[in-house]
């Protein structure tokens, strides 16, 4: 017997066929692609459901629910910033693997800016055991995809895209992002003021950009504490590189404090606790310094720092540092050493508002965050109102030994023979 195929049902046959090696994800909520997904694809199929920002886990597991009896494979997003608890997760899980058959899942951090709970990248999610018991033979781990503004390229990466790079990309991409409509001009020195502004207008004023300006938040993310030691051949120098991260806005009560820390520790340009032990102690260091930096609008700062040394000096540079630092946390600074850092940091912010250039990024800094020089008189009163406790209590809130990552880079090969 003979039946005859509809030119929809030709199209549903090929769409299926050009889909039968592929997964496909839809977004939980979205019933349009739930009843395309029923009818269009092969049983077996690979389906992931997008867990978002907010969404109900009910909503996560009637989706998987609908794409298993349609007789394909559902593969739930877990994401780590959306979960509120770990007991969130365990009545996720279980219900998945209930009522959908859940197991395979892909696990993220997810993108959204603050976390729901205490769970903060998809490590976390590995960590608690609970895929295992509740019998989630397989996972997948998802990276930001190439071209998203988090991607991370490998430096290999980095040379091939610049060389791939044209002369029509480079000018469309001009004419698709530049603009004055969201530009700040600061300016000193003997001006007149109405001039000035009639001058920006005529040249800029039409100038827009087609495309909308948002900026894009970059908060704190936990990542992997690592000890490297790298070849570099043919380096006459060697370099240790150090850092930690944590939490922290410039508006944080602690950032005063980690400052003049930081300056004790590593930032004081004639004396520091690491420069005197590398350089003036034991004579192991070309250059040694440290240095901090916080967000303004992201809770996102670092401690970090650096040592320039011959090879064969590196372990031994290694070794200094981290009793310096230990040092420090163990016994504190004293009144002097607070003093002299209040006082250095204050010089410092005095000279370079003396330099037009300086002061003129100062102002433009300040239009962008619709600050004022109030701002910076606010700060430096907090510097100089600090106590000793104050600082060694901040360093010890904010510095942990086990979460700094090291790097060492240079000629050791050559050394070594």
């Amino acid at each position: 017997m003979l039946t005859a195929q509809t030119h929809d049902d030709r199209e549903r046959v090929a769409l299926a066929d050009l889909l039968r090696t592929y997964s496909v994800e839809i977004t939980a909520h979205d019933e349009k692609a739930l009843k395309a997904v029923e009818s269009t694809l092969a049983p077996g199929t690979e389906v992931f459901i997008a867990n978002l920002p907010d969404e109900r886990a009910e909503v996560l597991v009637a989706a998987a629910l609908r794409v298993r009896r349609a007789g394909l494979e559902p593969v739930p997003h877990i994401v780590a910033r959306n979960l509120k608890s770990r007991d969130d997760l365990d009545g996720m899980l279980a219900s998945l693997v209930r009522d959908a058959g859940v197991s395979t899942a892909l696990i993220l951090g997810g993108d959204r800016d603050r976390q729901a709970g205490n769970f903060e990248n998809a490590l976390q999610i590995i960590e608690t055991g609970l895929l295992e018991a509740h019998g989630i033979r397989r996972i997948a781990i998802g990276c930001y995809p190439e071209g998203h503004p988090r991607h991370i390229l490998t430096f290999d990466e980095q040379v091939a895209a610049y060389r791939a790079v044209t002369l029509d990309q480079v000018r469309q991409f001009h004419r698709d992002f530049y603009g004055a409509d969201h530009a700040e001009f600061s300016f000193v020195g003997d001006f007149d003021p109405a001039a000035l502004e009639t001058q920006l207008v005529s040249l800029f004023g039409d100038w827009k950009s087609p495309d909308g300006y948002e900026r894009i938040p970059d908060p704190y993310r936990p990542s992997e504490v690592v000890d490297l030691r790298l070849e570099t051949p043919d380096k006459a120098n060697a370099v240790f590189l150090f850092r930690t991260d944590y939490p922290m806005t410039q508006d944080d009560p602690d950032y005063p404090a980690m400052e003049v820390a930081t300056w004790i520790f590593g930032g004081g340009a004639l004396k520091s606790r690491l420069g005197d032990r590398l350089r003036q102690q034991e004579g192991l260091s070309y250059g040694a310094g440290a240095s901090h930096a916080a967000g303004i609008l992201d809770e996102d700062a670092q401690f970090s720092g650096y040592a320039i040394a011959a090879p064969e000096n590196a372990a031994k540079v290694r070794t200094a540092f981290r009793e310096e630092l230990e040092r420090l946390l163990a016994e504190g600074i004293t009144r002097q050493e607070l003093d002299d850092a209040v006082a250095g940091l204050l010089k410092a912010r005095a000279q370079s508002r003396n330099e037009d250039a300086n002061l003129v990024g100062t102002l433009d800094f300040q239009l962008y965050y619709d600050f004022t020089m109030q701002r910076d008189a606010d700060y430096e009163q907090a510097l100089q109102a600090l106590t000793v406790e104050q600082v060694n209590a901040a360093l010890r809130r904010r510095i942990d030994p086990e979460r700094i990552s090291i790097v060492l880079a240079g000629d050791f090969a050559a050394d070594a023979g």
